[in-house]
């Protein structure tokens, strides 16, 4: 994890990415997020409608920000695609269709009311997943659980870009990327950044779809459909191949650590394969984060060992009371 000045240093602080997308940077910085959440915008040029990706936070002035920079365009929102169900993601879908209902003056910045504050979704890890649904009045919600992002062309309405989803499970169950064919651009949620690793949380991410993933993207790129990423934090990423290659080598230099650690007599207890691989962890959320993706190491590597491996999810939650967020 980068220190607080390269952090800084890897800061995008939003704008065009493409023609056809545009990026606004939520200010929740945190070890996970690291710089915040993109939340972007995708806009044909003279079309009446746009489509957001990632609400973000339940934050009034970022939302304030989407909307007007949708406006800037002269485009109404035509409907709200969300990656993947983490908090950091979909925490904002309520409060986002509030104010396209009632007016972006409708929400007092310093007292967000309690249906709208994402609280629902908090509890989305480890075998505890929220219900993703949305009632039908409003701007339409488009995800994974609702049944309305199967891979292929998606057109949720009139002018819009050519799109595709494309099923990128890995970092979480549900997530999808989305590909703007003529931008020859792709949105990656969580699965890949420009300057640091994902997480792959135990239950909800899977290491062996991670890598398939990650394969699905590197044959978008050598197909020449893909020459650009946009994650969902940070950067967008203009050399993808570059990117993938950087991934999947970090990824089994990481399990060839989490092997020795085993073969030394660690075995498959967790918490040794942890203090093994990252030594003293002071920061709680910080520690969260490896022991769920220690978690998924092991669990890949005994099922390629031939060996059993289960942990309970509920053990996770004891150890980690107050830290319940992706």
């Amino acid at each position: 994890m980068r220190t607080n000045t390269e952090q800084r240093k890897a800061l995008w602080e939003s704008g065009y990415v493409t023609p056809s997308l545009f990026g606004v940077r939520a200010d929740n910085i945190t070890p996970m997020t690291v710089v915040g959440t993109n939340t972007f915008i995708v806009h044909t040029p003279g079309s009446q409608k746009a489509l957001i990706v990632d609400p973000g936070p339940p934050d009034v002035s970022h939302l304030r920000k989407v909307l007007a920079a949708c406006a800037n365009r002269g485009a109404e929102v035509g409907g709200i695609l969300v990656t993947h169900h983490h908090i950091d993601h979909i925490a904002g879908t309520d409060l986002l269709r509030y104010l396209l209902t009632y007016g972006e003056d409708s929400v007092d910045p310093d007292a967000i009311p309690e249906g709208l504050s994402g609280e629902r979704f908090k509890h989305n890890s480890v075998g505890r997943y929220p219900i993703v649904s949305f009632p039908e009045e409003g701007v339409p919600v488009y995800h994974t659980e609702l049944g309305n992002l199967p891979d292929g062309p998606f057109a949720p309405f009139d002018g819009c870009p050519s799109m595709e989803i494309v099923s990128l499970p890995g970092h979480s169950y549900d997530m999808v990327g989305l590909l703007l064919a003529d931008d020859q651009i792709i949105l990656t949620g969580d699965l890949i950044f420009r300057y640091w690793s994902a997480v792959i949380p135990y239950v909800d991410g899977d290491l062996a779809d991670y890598f398939e993933s990650l394969s699905k993207l590197q044959r978008l790129v050598r197909t020449e459909r893909v020459t650009q990423f946009a994650p969902a934090h940070g950067f967008p990423i203009d050399q993808p191949i570059k990117a993938i290659e950087g991934y999947r080598a970090h990824r089994h230099e990481r399990l060839a650590a989490v092997e020795e650690i085993i073969d030394s007599g660690a075995g498959f207890d967790p918490s040794s394969v942890v203090q093994g691989v990252y030594g003293d962890i002071t920061d709680p959320t910080l520690l969260r984060a490896a022991f769920l993706s220690t978690l998924t190491q092991l669990k890949y590597l005994a099922n390629k060992r031939g060996v059993e491996f289960q942990f309970d999810p509920e053990e996770f939650y004891r150890r980690f009371p107050n830290h319940s967020q992706t």
